[in-house]
């Protein structure tokens, strides 16, 4: 399973270093999310038998997300309908009842339907890929089987968990082109994911996955070439 998180975590570099070389400008970008989430974790065997009634899911959580990185786009103030924008980044969950942190692929087709060009106004949607791992935020606790001779005995566990997520979204854009060879990006929209895979631990090994939506909000700023 090592081999697949390094892949995971390469692949995208790769993707964009390859990819931004048919890019209009690239450069850095800060984002934020709030969103819903739902977690559905296992119990393992150790566990079950070590305890009386195991260990609750987690709860819902409602993340602050909060991160960065490195985006590209094909088009920032040229008068083409189309473009296509791509971000890599990582990004940490805070306020949640899961603590991940994640290193995520975002890709945006646009389509402007305003281009004015110190102006370009898009939108469209989003192919999204994510890895992500982490622990419960809080331990859950539960009777051991050694409350019949030490009462009040209990089990804490704090799981681990690591996903493999896959969404999309829908994304509205404005470029400002500040300068000839600068571009101040936004855009903000919703996504949705669901996990392609996932585990986690507590004793033991358990099965795991979530899935949730959150809207973004991303402020870039772009380095302009080829344009």
């Amino acid at each position: 399973m090592k081999q697949c998180q390094r892949i995971a975590l390469i692949l995208p570099v790769v993707l964009v270093c390859a990819s931004s070389a048919f890019g209009s400008g690239i450069g850095g970008y800060f984002t934020t999310h709030y969103g819903h989430y739902r977690w559905e974790a296992g119990q393992s065997v150790t566990l079950t038998d070590s305890t009386f009634g195991g260990i609750d899911r987690p709860s819902p959580g409602r993340p602050v997300i909060l991160g960065g990185g490195i985006v590209w786009d094909t088009c920032l103030g040229k008068d083409q309908v189309f473009n296509f924008r791509q971000n890599i980044g990582f990004d940490s969950h805070f306020n949640s009842t899961v603590k991940l942190t994640q290193v995520g692929l975002v890709n945006t087709f646009g389509f402007a339907p305003v281009r004015k060009g110190m102006f370009r106004f898009w939108l469209g949607p989003q192919l999204n890929l994510h890895y992500r791992w982490g622990k419960d935020a809080k331990k859950y606790y539960s009777p051991s089987v050694y409350a019949v001779a030490y009462p009040g005995a209990v089990i804490g566990i704090r799981r681990k968990y690591e996903y493999v997520t896959i969404g999309t979204g829908l994304a509205l854009g404005l470029n400002i082109n500040v300068h000839r060879h600068v571009t101040l990006a936004f855009d903000l929209g919703m996504q949705i994911a669901t996990s392609l895979w996932g585990r986690g631990r507590d004793m033991d090994r358990i099965t795991a996955s979530c899935w949730g939506y959150e809207g973004f909000l991303n402020i870039a700023v772009l380095g302009r070439f080829n344009e």
